[in-house]
């Protein structure tokens, strides 16, 4: 599906310049933080094309989720673009209010959300999602603060483009540099 759709009273600069402005994306890939990555529980991701119909494959137990670009190109080279990390009560509430969001008006809604939903026209975001239950949680943290640690671990290792916290002291340092 072409964005332009959306678009069609626009002239080709108009167009070119918002092409550009929503696949400008910066990915920083810092060894460090991966090797620093703290394994907290393995995690049993599942995913879906971010969807509105797709919502009765979402659980409303509570977990943390990601945002990914997949273009699907090429027959066995994987490309997965981390795009945000977040955390949820409930999953199927909380992939609802993307899906109310990313279908607002024109202007409507925060700005990294816009950005999602071009990939979403275009056909190539995906919905990743872990459920988290007390069983998983070390008796020295709540539920609560257990997602908390594993959303933050995934943010200091991934920095996804559209998370704007940076945790990491070191991190932000670095990227203040440039």
């Amino acid at each position: 599906m072409d964005f332009r759709d959306e678009t069609q009273d626009w002239d080709d600069e108009d167009w070119d310049i918002l092409d550009t402005m929503y696949h400008k994306h910066e990915f920083h890939l810092v060894p460090s933080r991966w090797a620093d990555y703290q394994k907290l529980a393995t995690l049993s991701w599942q995913t879906v094309r971010f969807d509105e119909t797709n919502s009765t494959q979402i659980p409303t137990s509570s977990g943390i989720y990601a945002f990914c670009v997949e273009p699907h190109i090429t027959d066995s080279l994987g490309a997965c673009f981390v795009m945000y990390f977040g955390q949820a009560n409930n999953l199927k509430r909380r992939y609802g209010e993307y899906t109310r969001e990313i279908r607002a008006k024109q202007g409507a809604g925060r700005p990294y959300v816009k950005r999602m939903k071009y990939y979403k026209k275009a056909g190539y975001l995906y919905f990743y999602f872990v459920q988290i239950d007390s069983s998983m949680v070390p008796s020295s943290n709540t539920l609560a603060q257990f997602i908390t640690a594993l959303e933050d671990g995934l943010i200091a290792a991934f920095t996804p483009p559209v998370n704007k916290q940076i945790l990491d002291a070191k991190v932000r340092r670095a990227e203040a540099a440039f």
